[in-house]
């Protein structure tokens, strides 16, 4: 029996690339037998529509993006009793999902894994009233995803996210927060970073060890980054995140499956590498279990 693929593709995504694979993309998918019809999002938050409206229909729920459009297409699946498994084809700039769940960059190679690899249960985030597939943060950097320019990130890739942070490390600010979570007892203090991920990949640039995430243990790994006082404090930080340690006199991380920030302000978030609004108190939680998001690998 053939599959029927949901095939989202968001045109914006990794310079338009799509336009030179799309045609050998679709020659893989169709040439397996498949059925593929193909969406292409107009503006942001499309994808969420178009899964929510239409992927309850098909076999497999994939998408041509960056992890933004992954992110979306997960949050319009959430929506639907029956969700059907995700497969993904990345062609952002920084692809930290694809990085974690270690799909290929090759769009030929991706779209094969589709076809090919492995289905393997993913948490999915819950922030107030939407979701979120690998990150939810606020702080230092992290308006950095969604304020950068698309041009920007189109000419430079990677490079446009740290240019676009150190043009901003004046502006740091640290927030007044108290952090509840599960049972543990509340932390109160002052962070210039906080994020609650499901990733061991972050704007591609900060790293999580493998064996300390998995992305089906219904937790969350949680990150609070203190202020530092000094040049010598922020390179210490600094030293902290590019060798991956993360219990440190600055840097705090634990695990929970529940958590809620309640700051003295409104503070900025991003979802996923998007605007996430402005929030004086929101709460966080792991949907155990979530998704299915195709892998490689060969199935049993």
């Amino acid at each position: 029996m053939e599959k029927r693929i949901m095939l989202i593709i968001n045109p914006k995504a990794g310079k338009g690339q799509y336009r030179t694979e799309i045609s050998h993309i679709l020659e893989v998918l169709c040439g397996s037998g498949a059925a593929v019809t193909v969406y292409m999002t107009r503006h942001s938050g499309h994808a969420r529509e178009l899964a929510e409206r239409y992927a309850a229909d098909y076999d497999i729920a994939a998408c041509i993006g960056g992890d933004g459009t992954l992110g979306e297409t997960i949050s319009g699946l959430m929506a639907l009793n029956h969700r059907p498994p995700v497969g993904y084809i990345p062609l952002g700039t920084a692809n930290d999902m694809a990085n974690t769940l270690g799909l290929p960059r090759d769009p030929i190679r991706a779209a094969e894994v589709i076809l090919n690899g492995t289905p393997i249960p993913i948490d999915v985030g819950r922030f107030g009233s939407n979701y979120f597939t690998y990150i939810a943060a606020f702080g230092a950097f992290t308006e950095v995803a969604y304020q950068t320019p698309i041009e920007n990130k189109q000419t430079l890739g990677q490079l446009a996210y740290v240019l676009e942070g150190v043009g901003r490390l004046s502006k740091i600010t640290p927030r007044k927060v108290v952090v509840e979570y599960d049972d543990g007892p509340p932390i109160t203090g002052e962070f210039i970073f906080g994020s609650v991920t499901n990733t061991t990949s972050i704007a591609g640039l900060l790293k999580l060890k493998s064996n300390l995430v998995n992305l089906g243990d219904g937790v969350f790994e949680v990150i609070l980054v203190k202020p530092p006082q000094n040049l010598l404090e922020l390179n210490a930080i600094v030293m902290d995140v590019l060798t991956r340690k993360y219990d440190s006199e600055y840097v705090q991380i634990f695990k929970a499956r529940r958590i809620c920030f309640r700051f003295e302000e409104p503070v900025p978030w991003t979802r996923d590498g998007e605007a996430g609004g402005e929030h004086v108190e929101v709460e966080l939680s792991a949907i155990h279990p979530g998704v299915q998001v195709y892998v490689p690998g060969e199935q049993e």
